[in-house]
């Protein structure tokens, strides 16, 4: 079965810019993004705690998957609000 994503969704689940997911699918994509950039910049000051030599390569690309990570988060929490708000409209 050949299964072909939308050209918006990101992942299994994801609904960060799909305009007719609900909040509370919003808030958990949110939790989830953010979930990821905490694990990830956890285990780069782990790393960087326990090397005296770094790819700094390979470091430099690592903290922009957390910037990503951490943008998703917070536009799937600002789509939430936003649908929160219009919703008391």
């Amino acid at each position: 079965m050949d299964e072909r994503k939308e050209p918006w969704m990101l992942g299994n689940g994801s609904y960060g810019l799909v305009p007719d997911a609900t909040t509370d699918e919003l808030l958990n994509d949110a939790t989830e993004w953010l979930q990821y950039a905490k694990g990830l910049t956890e285990l780069l000051s782990e790393m960087v705690g326990d090397s005296e030599i770094l790819d700094r390569r390979r470091l430099m690309l690592a903290m922009g998957a957390v910037g990503v990570l951490t943008d998703m988060g917070m536009h799937c929490a600002m789509q939430a609000h936003a649908r929160m708000q219009w919703d008391k409209v």
